[in-house]
């Protein structure tokens, strides 16, 4: 009898440790040392006719990881066992314990881990050349709904051009700022077509996601499994690999939208054409009976080293006027002779809001750009009175920090300033859904007019309002769509956006879990949303911003000390 113990990423539990030193924002780490341990403890009873064979997900070599010191043993009524090893059907490495007896048992498999990230030379592919290597990892797989005709028709219109480092950033980008990030999907596997409907998930939701966006394109794309940090503590993570025929495989992780340059806390176990198949496996004869609890892994920090040389990260000091829209500027330039994928994050002053906090860029050899934000904080501020802080900005380079100042601001005089965020298509049986994201952040009521049509005939206009710093959702829906071009328009006087949306055919994949209850602070609701620190445009990380008095005419200013994370003090 073979049994597949649950996926590994649904069954890991960490309990993790960094004795010698503690991480920075991950992505700026470029290289670690750390020592890990994988641990579970299981029963074995009822008949024993033949030896119980449990193979367990052990570390991988790769090139840009070393494994060293590694052990792995056993332990069941005293006696020791040590672990034979084999490699499966994909080239993972599986440590084989066969045990003979009842009993409870432990097993733990160690080792010292050497993870280097190398910026490698990514190189462009034109995909309207198919990609004919590693065609195992285009097909279509449980999670990974490649062919269904409402992903292929999101992907194919979403992710239009034939780049394959722009598709590569740009799913990244998309999937992480659509995917909210929320706990109680785990630890359920839910497929990339419900992802799409449910925009919520954990890791392995962003993942197969990207995947079925990639795949549908042409673009080889499997899954990685193992340990990563999350900033706060160590966990089990899933994210890809995708194909590059000028490059190999390159790492990308759209949960933390990193592509190429996937920071070094990301320890690989193994890779899968999908998360069903990353299982340990528990081999036994009829009768017997074994019970394996969900295993721990303990993480211990030696050494790290973070990016140093591959961008360069500027970020201007500001003085702003509360209550007016802003622009933030940051530099990054590439130092390398060849392409980069880089997120970068901002993090604001509690009570900012910022308009796209995270962004993944591709940077072209040795380019250099000028990264802006939007920021605004709403605030009364006394005359005489401002209030300073500190911003910072993360990506492939130690976090740079600058200093933002707000002097006392009247409420800004812009009027409507309405703008598309995103519009996409969507097969939903015989519907095609568009949904068109709008967004207003001017401060009066916004009017867009809305129209589809095909070459032949209008389909549908309507005109809708924006509240003034308001977002909002619009979906038009066709039934019985043809196979026909659909042209979307969205005018206003400050506004002239287009698209076409071409339904693709395909397969209609089936969904193994039945739509989850929407959260009641759901990010995108039907109607419209306030823009507002709570629900909008701020980033869930902030930074403390201390208030300063000054005295008109008097050189004698008064030092406040910042208080705790996540304080606004005014004095």
């Amino acid at each position: 009898m073979i049994k597949k113990i649950l996926p590994l990423l649904a069954i890991l539990l960490l309990a993790s440790t960094c004795a010698a030193q503690e991480l920075p924002f991950p992505s700026t780490v470029q290289e670690i040392d750390a020592r890990v341990v994988l641990s579970a403890t299981g029963t074995i009873s009822g008949k024993l006719l033949t030896p119980v064979k449990l193979n367990v997900l052990s570390f991988q070599n790769t090139a840009e990881q070393g494994i060293t010191q590694l052990k792995q043993i056993l332990e069941i009524n005293g006696k020791t066992i040590e672990a034979k090893t084999k490699l499966d059907d994909y080239g993972n490495q599986y440590a084989i314990f066969e045990i003979n007896e009842r009993g409870t048992f432990t097993y733990k498999i160690e080792a010292m881990v050497h993870k280097k990230v190398r910026p490698r030379g990514l190189k462009d592919f034109n995909l309207s050349q198919n990609i004919t290597e590693f065609e195992e990892y285009l097909e279509e797989t449980k999670y990974i709904e490649s062919n269904d005709a409402g992903m292929r028709t999101l992907a194919l219109n979403r992710f239009p051009k034939d780049s394959w480092l722009e598709t590569v950033a740009e799913v990244i980008d998309w999937t992480h700022k659509y995917v909210t990030y929320d706990k109680t999907y785990f630890p359920e596997v839910y497929s990339a077509k419900e992802t799409y409907r449910n925009k919520r998930g954990t890791c392995d939701e962003f993942a197969v996601l990207s995947a079925a966006m990639l795949r549908a394109k042409g673009i080889p794309t499997r899954v990685i499994v193992g340990p990563v940090f999350s900033a706060q503590e160590w966990n089990f993570h899933g994210w890809l690999e995708a194909y590059n025929p000028e490059a190999g495989w390159v790492p990308i992780d759209s949960t933390y939208g990193e592509a190429g340059l996937v920071d070094a806390t990301h320890i690989e176990m193994g890779h899968f054409p999908d998360f069903e198949n990353a299982a340990d496996i528990v081999t036994s004869s009829q009768g017997t009976i074994v019970q394996v609890l969900p295993k721990t892994v303990d993480v211990t920090l030696i050494d790290y080293v973070t990016f140093s040389d591959v961008i360069s990260v500027k970020a201007e000091r500001k003085e702003i006027k509360a209550n007016s829209w802003q622009d933030i500027n940051t530099t990054i330039e590439n130092n390398l002779d060849n392409f980069v994928i880089v997120p970068v994050e901002i993090v604001m002053p509690k009570g900012f809001l910022i308009e796209g906090g995270q962004q993944t860029l591709l940077l072209k050899p040795l380019e250099k750009i000028s990264l802006s934000w939007k920021t605004i904080i709403k605030r009364e501020i006394d005359p005489g009175h401002y209030l300073s802080g500190n911003y910072s900005v993360f990506s492939a380079h130690p976090a740079v920090e600058s200093k933002i100042t707000i002097f006392p601001g009247e409420e800004s005089s812009e009027g409507a300033l309405a703008k598309v965020i995103d519009l996409y298509g969507y097969l939903d049986l015989n519907t095609m859904k568009i949904e068109i994201y709008l967004q207003n952040l001017g401060n009066e009521d916004a009017e867009v007019d809305i129209s589809l049509k095909t070459r032949e005939k209008e389909i549908e206009s309507q005109n809708q309002t924006i509240t003034a710093l308001s977002k909002k959702r619009v979906v038009l829906s066709v039934e019985n769509f043809e196979d026909a071009e659909y042209f979307v328009t969205v005018n206003s006087p400050d506004l002239i956006y287009s698209a076409k949306i071409i339904p693709q055919k395909g397969v209609v994949a089936s969904e193994t879990h039945a739509p989850k209850e929407e959260p009641k602070n759901d990010e995108e609701p039907k109607d419209e949303t306030p823009i507002s620190p709570e629900n909008g445009l701020e980033t869930d990380k902030s930074l403390p911003l201390e208030g300063v008095i000054v005295i008109i005419g008097v050189f004698v200013a008064i030092f406040v000390a910042m208080f705790l994370l996540k304080t606004l003090v005014i004095k």
